[in-house]
């Protein structure tokens, strides 16, 4: 096999967890990787590493009716095999891929929210244990080339290097997945006090409601640094920099836990299906699925624990 279409639709982190499947191809000797997903949430991933298609494109309406039209059938004329990690009936996007001459498809539905217990989204979509996360720089997926990384120091502004790098996340795609603003208002003026510098809040595109509460839960005349709205490549960059990130269960935690250490908060949804992968990751999971039950005491202890201090 030389030729894979993962297709792989969802936010950054369905993409982040599917990384697995895209490092297990290439270690089998895949040379070309294709991924139908959501861009955007794949716009981390190192120039060239895979060749994207967009999912919600006009292109590819032809998965649920059984036959592609002729640019996603040129787009598939090479491929091997398809690996459709897809939720829901897949037998029209199975006889579409099939019919323009796919033969080799595997169908492997991702967990769902509400699935508790069950092994974790990267097994799933493996169908079998991930390989190793390998270190960010060494990753030929993911490494920062230094044109990243200058970008990254050029967006810190205030923040001066080589202090320490705190970077919170206080949204999430759902609110009941969100840590309360006064606790993580708490925790800034703790980072500033031990560490001596703010840390920096980072805010993407459904983020700005957080952003703005935890703000207002600051002291007055405490402004702390925002980074908002950077390209994914810039963010991972960004956190490839950080001495440590604190985040909701959303996709920049599955990103930082790529990047450097990281503690991920959960409440409703089960961080044994969930939680983000990396060598340095660690979970808070609060007591009845309310964000609020976590303290931000349980927080910060989790935090110097995860440095070694």
């Amino acid at each position: 096999m030389t030729h894979l279409l993962v297709v792989r639709p969802g936010a950054l982190g369905d993409a982040v967890l599917t990384l697995p499947v895209l490092r297990r191809a290439r270690a089998d000797g895949v040379r070309c990787i294709a991924v139908l997903g959501n861009p955007v949430s794949w716009s981390f991933l190192r120039p060239g590493a895979a060749t994207l298609h967009d999912f919600g494109s006009a292109g590819w309406l032809g998965l649920f009716t059984g036959t592609l039209g002729r640019a996603a059938r040129a787009a598939v004329s090479d491929v091997d095999k398809a690996l459709l990690l897809l939720s829901g009936e897949t037998g029209p996007a199975v006889a579409a891929l099939r019919e323009s001459g796919v033969a080799d498809i595997v169908v492997r539905p991702p967990p769902k929210l509400g699935d508790a217990g069950a092994p974790h989204a990267t097994e799933r979509l493996l169908g079998g244990p991930p390989p190793p996360v390998p270190p960010l720089d060494q990753d030929p997926l993911l490494a920062p080339s230094p044109e990243d990384l200058a970008g990254a120091r050029a967006i810190l502004g205030r923040v001066p290097l080589p202090s320490p790098l705190f970077v919170l996340h206080p949204g999430s795609g759902g609110a009941a997945k969100c840590w309360p603003a006064e606790h993580y208002a708490a925790l800034a003026l703790l980072v500033r006090e031990h560490y001596g510098v703010p840390p920096v809040i980072l805010v993407g595109p459904a983020d700005h409601d957080a952003a703005r509460a935890l703000d207002a839960a600051m002291p007055a005349n405490t402004v702390l640094p925002h980074v908002a709205n950077r390209p994914l490549r810039e963010v991972l960059a960004l956190l490839s920099l950080a001495t440590a990130f604190v985040g909701n269960d959303a996709g920049p935690s599955h990103l930082a836990g790529l990047a450097c250490p990281t503690l991920a908060l959960f409440g409703p949804t089960d961080p044994q299906v969930w939680r983000p992968i990396g060598a340095c990751v660690a979970v808070l999971r609060a007591q009845g699925g309310s964000m609020a039950a976590l303290s931000v005491d349980a927080v910060w202890r989790a935090l110097t624990r995860l440095l070694g201090e």
